[in-house]
């Protein structure tokens, strides 16, 4: 096994650098989303030459055991296709309703299959520009806090990190309104984490946003 994919003691080296593994935390990554604004399965668009899909899961590989991607019941190849790459999915039944009907529904599906985990972190399928580095200050953030938002430049972007206490609220929601919801409710427990960072705020609506570009 090369140096680059090595696990022991909880760490991950990729690229001689070191990621902190965490096994209470899972990143649910969502890609579930309808892709109307981009005109077609935006999760299969290629940038530099890999899919904006696998390219947000690359920039999580240091904690492949710890993603759970989020897909609609229509998803059977895609759910095939990440299972070969021993990438665990949960399917969202009420997809079709929106963003927050989907991370209801995988919350729900979590806190039921795995008891194990205290917190999570929603990683948005559209956000390819994130940076590893980024996952692995706010996975660190989630240590110790139980409501969490990237801040770059003044602005709250994500992924958003909550708490197993949150779930709750979490699987309430409904339509296209997302975990931002529970962070407007509890703005008294909010840590807001300051990242140098842009792709917290990068998320891919449409095709020219992506034309040319580079990883």
């Amino acid at each position: 096994m090369s140096r680059d994919s090595q696990t022991t003691n909880n760490q991950t080296t990729r690229n001689q650098t070191i990621y902190t593994q965490s096994t209470s935390t899972a990143i649910l990554v969502m890609a579930a989303g309808k892709s109307s604004r981009f005109g077609a399965d935006k999760r299969q668009a290629l940038i530099d030459g890999k899919t904006m899909l696998q390219t947000t899961l690359d920039n999580a590989s240091p904690w492949k055991e710890s993603i759970r991607v989020v897909l609609t019941p229509k998803d059977k190849d895609l759910q095939s296709t990440l299972a070969a790459q021993h990438i665990k999915t949960y399917v969202a039944p009420n997809a079709q309703h929106g963003m927050g009907h989907s991370l209801a529904d995988a919350i729900q599906q979590l806190a039921k299959n795995e008891p194990n985990i205290s917190h999570c972190l929603v990683l948005l399928a559209d956000m390819p520009f994130l940076k590893t580095g980024t996952l692995q200050t706010l996975l660190d953030a989630l240590e110790t806090n139980d409501l969490i938002v990237p801040v770059h430049q003044g602005q709250r972007g994500n992924p958003v990190g909550f708490g197993r206490r949150y779930f709750p609220a979490l699987m309430e929601l409904s339509g296209d309104k997302g975990g931002k919801v529970v962070l407007q409710s509890n703005e008294q427990s909010v840590l807001e984490i300051t990242v140098d960072d842009a792709g917290v705020l990068k998320d891919i609506d449409q095709p020219e946003q992506i034309s040319g570009l580079t990883v």
